[in-house]
């Protein structure tokens, strides 16, 4: 609580931090919309439909040759997590 000329504010005020959280909810957005682009990618890779070598390797990497049932499965998972942190974020920033 912040007291001014003799009284009490309370910072839970409207409009007290409105930018702040704005700018969360939009960070969360964002973050959730690299979740489902990733989650997106994994899935087009488990089911074969789309084939990417590997950019980056530590070990010996080689292409993943067919469908990946697994990766599939990770892919649909992270896709729908991040369409509900997407969707979670912005329901945040419409809120009056």
């Amino acid at each position: 609580m912040i007291v001014r000329g003799g009284g009490i504010i309370s910072p839970y005020t409207k409009g007290a931090g409105r930018s702040s959280m704005k700018a969360r909810h939009l960070a969360g957005a964002l973050i959730g919309a690299f979740i489902t682009f990733l989650g997106l990618l994994w899935l087009l890779q488990g089911t074969g439909l789309l084939r990417i070598r590997p950019i980056l390797c530590i070990a010996n990497c080689e292409e993943i040759v067919g469908p990946s049932p697994v990766w599939a499965v990770s892919g649909l998972i992270a896709l729908i997590i991040g369409v509900i942190v997407v969707f979670v974020s912005l329901s945040g920033i419409r809120r009056p």
